[in-house]
């Protein structure tokens, strides 16, 4: 079984064009060096030591030919939210008084904005954004790109209302105006029902009447949770898994009601694919069985015609 399943030609292609890396082996050698810079500040899981932050997963979705579309248009912005997480943003819950922040760390550290820049889509319109400047500043180590990135990068709050001459990361000002809006990975952090709705109408507010939302997220048939094993990542030693286990329960985002919820805010011509999920990719284990076996992983499309 391959160790690294993240690392084939479509990802080497990529840094081939990007970074003139020519050889798998040379590449395992970079990636090791961006791993080191991850762990001095960073617990140690498992999604960086299988390079996952390295690769880009929208290009291989359903959708992604249909976005390169959008390239042509008049003015074709398209912000990836949680550019370099993949994802790690942090939401102000007004009505709960609280400041809650989800990470999911896949690490993606702007790979897909890289790969629609070499795929054609013109770098003055592709931005990220992400709530930490820590995981851009990887972003660039990985692609050696610090002082010629072609690519906006915006650090702050997708959820922050300001007025947009006070808006620090800027966001704001591409409100109606945004071609494609990507989420990749973002959905399946929030907690309710209540806090997706909150997410996808921000998405809303972004895209002007013609634009594409698109994403990829763990989901359910129907919403609810799951019992989830969470196993501590900072050791390697499988003898001291049974003393750091942590039962959780998780919730997911059903895909009838995620379809609703885009319906209710404007999208049309919703499209949707599922794919098995594999547990042992990711960072958690789902205990029973029953479980793991309710989740899949969902790739989207909507248009926002409001």
């Amino acid at each position: 079984m391959n160790p690294h399943p993240f690392l084939d030609q479509t990802t080497l292609q990529l840094y081939r064009d990007y970074v003139g890396i020519q050889t798998l082996t040379d590449l395992e050698t970079h990636l090791k060096t961006i791993q080191r810079i991850l762990k001095k500040t960073e617990t140690s899981y498992r999604c960086i030591d299988q390079y996952k932050f390295a690769t880009s997963r929208m290009n291989r979705r359903f959708f992604y030919s249909q976005v390169l579309k959008y390239k042509s248009q008049r003015d074709p912005f398209l912000i990836d939210i949680g550019c370099c997480t993949g994802n790690s943003f942090t939401v102000c819950d007004k009505t709960a008084h609280r400041l809650t922040q989800w990470l999911y760390f896949s690490f993606e550290l702007g790979t897909d904005l890289r790969q629609l820049y070499l795929d054609g889509y013109p770098k003055e319109y592709l931005v990220g954004l992400d709530s930490s400047s820590h995981y851009i500043e990887c972003g660039y180590e990985l692609f050696k790109d610090r002082q010629h990135c072609p690519i906006t990068f915006l650090v702050g709050d997708i959820f922050t209302e300001t007025d947009t001459r006070n808006d620090r990361c800027g966001v704001n000002t591409y409100d109606g105006q945004t071609a494609v809006v990507m989420a990749g990975s973002v959905i399946h952090l929030f907690q309710d029902i209540s806090q997706v709705d909150r997410f996808i109408a921000r998405m809303a507010k972004l895209l002007r009447p013609g634009g594409l939302f698109v994403g990829a997220h763990v989901a359910m048939l129907h919403s609810g949770c799951v019992d989830r094993l969470q196993l501590n990542q900072d050791t390697d030693d499988d003898e001291d898994d049974a003393d750091q286990q942590q039962w959780t329960k998780k919730f997911y985002l059903g895909q009838h009601e995620f379809k609703s919820l885009l319906s209710q805010h404007g999208f049309g011509d919703i499209q949707m694919e599922s794919e098995l999920r594999i547990p042992l990719l990711d960072q958690e284990q789902y205990l029973p069985a029953s479980s793991t076996n309710q989740l899949f992983w969902l790739s989207f499309s909507a248009t926002y015609s409001p």
